[in-house]
């Protein structure tokens, strides 16, 4: 292809040359040029068709080769022996063929869905030695009430106790509370943790084990509060010892505030009558002052007393 377009552009400045040699004036010989470049346009647009007919007529006969190619492979393929009528031809007849390949898809299957399923959490393991008691419900009737408390699951025994502490305290002041039938008694009565360790958790019902979880082992502990008849009486004496210091320091307040009013008040009358009036406004605005102080300060210490 390129041979025959250098032959074509090699003619055209040949025939160029000659053809100014021809023509002696200038006109013609542009006359000349133009006319040569048309003609090697034209002879090069023969060359490109005539390469695309020769690239064309190559494709053609490249193609039946190719199908022939393909209709031997065929062939090939084809002409393979059958499979004769001992031998295995499917999936089953290979596996009953060869045993042990069967038993090892067999295995490989039942490991992938045995972990494909997934895993089912059926809940914590408790000891064979554990009590009934720590699951008994709360008794609330008769001469001695018992709340159960446990400190939950932990990883130690440190842990476990600091917890059941704090569980004591929270179950004694509940049922303070709900025994009083007041919100925030607990607090006025203000049992200590040694006086609820000693006076009311049961000395033979203490429970302490472990416990399976999925994650691991955690300890726990267990103890039962007994609340007596005594120790209700005992607690209705010192409900009632809080309601009287309690109405005495509301009694004492009110008093208190009564007679710091009359005070300015008479000592307002003294001292003006001593001024014979030269200070009358003077000391009535700081009459005022001082009563609505008073008035004011009661009324934050009254907020500092419990309402019972």
């Amino acid at each position: 292809m390129l041979l025959t377009i250098l032959a074509i552009i090699v003619a055209a400045i040949l025939l160029t040359v000659a053809t100014a040699g021809e023509f002696g004036s200038q006109r013609r010989w542009h006359r000349a040029v133009h006319a040569t470049l048309g003609a090697t346009a034209i002879l090069v647009s023969c060359g490109l068709a005539c390469v695309t007919t020769a690239a064309a007529s190559e494709k053609t006969e490249l193609t039946p080769a190719a199908k022939e190619e393909s209709t031997a492979d065929s062939t090939v393929v084809d002409e393979r022996p059958a499979a004769s009528a001992g031998s295995p031809t499917t999936d089953e007849d290979a596996s009953a063929a060869n045993p042990a390949s069967e038993t090892a898809t067999a295995a490989r299957t039942s490991k992938s869905s045995a972990a494909d399923e997934p895993t089912i959490y059926t809940g914590p393991v408790y000891p064979a030695d554990r009590p009934t008691w720590v699951t008994e419900p709360n008794v609330t009737r008769g001469d001695t009430h018992t709340v159960v408390v446990d400190s939950g699951p932990c990883y130690s025994r440190q842990e476990c106790l600091a917890a059941l502490d704090a569980a004591l305290k929270k179950s004694v002041d509940a049922y303070v509370d709900e025994y009083l039938n007041v919100n925030g008694a607990a607090s006025h009565v203000n049992l200590s943790l040694n006086q609820i360790r000693t006076e009311l958790v049961d000395p033979e019902r203490h429970y302490a084990g472990t416990v399976e979880f999925s994650f691991g082992p955690m300890r726990e502990e267990y103890r039962q509060l007994r609340f007596t008849r005594e120790f209700r009486e005992g607690l209705d004496d010192r409900w009632r010892e809080v309601v009287a210091r309690n109405r005495l320091l509301k009694t004492g307040l009110g008093a208190g505030g009564v007679l710091m009013m009359l005070a300015v008040v008479c000592g307002y009358f003294k001292v003006d009558t001593a001024t014979r009036g030269y200070y009358s406004g003077r000391l009535q605005f700081g009459a005022a002052a001082a009563i609505l102080t008073l008035v004011i300060a009661g009324a934050v210490v009254a907020g500092w007393i419990p309402r019972l």
